[in-house]
C-alpha cells in the first residue's frame, strides 16, 4: 500500500508551491497553513497535513483540520493513496470535507462513507477573479463591533439555516458563537448599512496575501431580491482589493 507521511515545518514551503498550483480549490489547505503550520493542535483550524512525495517533489496533499474538517489537493492520487490517508486518520472524528468533487468522491469511498448519511452534500460552482479587474462600489462597509453580535448571532443562526447546517429556527450553536466572537473588529466580516441600520453581512473564508475566498454573504427578510447582495459584494471586494 501506499504510505503517506505527516508533514512539519520543514515542509511548509514545498506544500504551498504545490498547492499554489492549484490556487482556487487550495485555499482553506493554504489558508490554514499560512495562519497555523504545521504543529497546531489546538485551534479549530488548525491542519495536520499528509504528504504524498514522489521523489522529492510533492504529488498530493490530505489534512485533517482540529475540527474535524477533511481538506484534500490530490489530483492524481491513487485508491492505495487515499485508503493511506484513511488509515492516518482512523479514530478521528470526522465533521465535513470540503475539496473538488471527484477527490471529495474518492476519499468518501476510502471511508466507506459515499452513501453517507449527511446533513449537506452539494457540489458549489466556484469561480475565481482578478480583483483588479472588478468594478468597485461606493457603498461603505464597516466592520462588526460587538454591540453588533445579538444581531449578528441570529444573522449566523439564519444564515447556517438557509444553507442547509441546520433546522429551521435552531440557535446558533457555541462553536458558531466563538467563531462570530473572533470576527468581532475583524477585516473578515463587514456589515452593510441602509441609513446607519445593519442590513447585510459578509465575510473572509480563508485570506492569503494575495487572494481571498468571500463566502456568507446573507440579506435577511429578502433584500437579496433588491440587489443587496451584489452591492455588499462588490463593496466587500473594494475594501479587500484595498489591502491586499
Amino acid at each position: 500500500m501506499s504510505s503517506l507521511r505527516c508533514a512539519g515545518p520543514q515542509d511548509a514551503a514545498a506544500i504551498d508551491a504545490f498547492l499554489a498550483r492549484f490556487a482556487a480549490t487550495s485555499m482553506f489547505l493554504r489558508s490554514n497553513l499560512a495562519h497555523f503550520g504545521t504543529c497546531d493542535e489546538a485551534t479549530p483550524q488548525g491542519t495536520t497535513f499528509f504528504l504524498a512525495d514522489a521523489g522529492a517533489a510533492i504529488t498530493a496533499v490530505f489534512g485533517l483540520t482540529n475540527h474535524g474538517y477533511l481538506l484534500a489537493q490530490a489530483p492524481e492520487a491513487s485508491a492505495a493513496q487515499w485508503a493511506a490517508f484513511r488509515d492516518q486518520i482512523a479514530g478521528r472524528t470526522l465533521v465535513g470535507m470540503t475539496g473538488v468533487p471527484d477527490q471529495v468522491q474518492m476519499c468518501l469511498r476510502a471511508l466507506d462513507l459515499a452513501d453517507g448519511p449527511w446533513q449537506l452534500f452539494s457540489d458549489e460552482p466556484l469561480y475565481h477573479l482578478n480583483i483588479a479587474d472588478l468594478l468597485s462600489d461606493p457603498v461603505p462597509v464597516r466592520r462588526a463591533t460587538a454591540a453588533d453580535q445579538p444581531l449578528l448571532e441570529r444573522w449566523f443562526a439564519a444564515y447556517a439555516s438557509d444553507v442547509g447546517h441546520t433546522a429551521p429556527g435552531a440557535p446558533p450553536s457555541e462553536a458558531t458563537k466563538a467563531r462570530l466572537a473572533r470576527l468581532i473588529d475583524s477585516p473578515d466580516l463587514v456589515l452593510f448599512e441602509d441609513d446607519g441600520t445593519p442590513v447585510a453581512m459578509a465575510a473572509v473564508n480563508a485570506r492569503l496575501p494575495d487572494t481571498v475566498q468571500i463566502g456568507g454573504v446573507f440579506t435577511p427578510d429578502g433584500s437579496a431580491a433588491m440587489g443587496t447582495q451584489g452591492r455588499l459584494s462588490r463593496a466587500f471586494y473594494s475594501s479587500v482589493r484595498r489591502r491586499v
